[in-house]
């Protein structure tokens, strides 16, 4: 049985299948967003690649993910870890 967790990924890296690691930074995000990438990863645990039958299941599992992923491709680089940084001045 796979398992759900929060992890620092690398920076373009949202999430990885088999357990299903989220990277923490999706926090800061809409939640619609963080649904969206614990779809897309579950949706690997069934098809590995990103053929025709990995989306179809994606829209199965979150039928209006096309807006969640156009709002992260918009803002990833608002998650990074540079931008969630302290200033400690």
């Amino acid at each position: 049985m796979s398992k759900l967790t929060l992890a620092e990924l690398e920076r373009h890296l949202w999430g990885a299948a088999d357990n299903i690691l989220i990277n923490w930074h999706l926090i800061f995000a809409p939640k619609k967003v963080l649904e969206y990438v614990v779809a897309h990863e579950f949706a690997h645990l069934r098809h590995r690649s990103h053929e025709p039958e990995f989306w179809n299941f994606l829209t199965s599992l979150a039928p209006g993910y096309a807006a969640a992923k156009a709002w992260l491709d918009r803002h990833q680089s608002d998650l990074s870890a540079e931008f969630l940084e302290c200033d400690r001045d």
